[in-house]
């Protein structure tokens, strides 16, 4: 997925790939070498799968400066979730409510199962634990 820095360019500001099985350093630099052909010049990998083998970040990092990409790598939910409610336009706590209610609605639009729908009702009914 791209951002473009304002909706009459054709520049890209951003580029972020979001990966549910497990991604090597290649795999990253493929990704990297395609936002640089694009002009694209900050990208976020996010890793989340349960097998993600864990990489020097600053190796990928080092590899992507060297051809001016800024580059930022997740490699679990909990840091890509708060680096996202921190950036975001409103506090954290009404920024986690926020996205919450949006889940809720893209589940349903997207069709989720109803037992789907439930869970996520369920795990968002639950007190956060002290």
């Amino acid at each position: 997925m791209c951002i473009r820095a304002n909706p009459d360019t054709d520049d890209w500001e951003k580029a972020f790939e979001v990966r549910d099985k497990p991604v090597s350093a290649s795999d990253v630099q493929i990704f990297g070498k395609k936002c640089i052909d694009m002009g694209v010049r900050e990208a976020a990998v996010v890793m989340v799968a349960d097998k993600q083998e864990k990489f020097d970040p600053a190796a990928l990092s080092a590899w992507a400066g060297g051809f001016g990409l800024g580059l930022t790598l997740f490699q679990d939910w909990g840091g890509f979730v708060e680096q996202a409610l921190f950036w975001a336009k409103m506090p954290k706590p009404a920024g986690a409510i926020a996205a919450a209610r949006f889940i809720h609605e893209r589940l349903l639009g997207v069709e989720a199962s109803p037992e789907g729908v439930a869970l996520w009702n369920e795990l968002m009914a639950k007190k956060p634990s002290a």
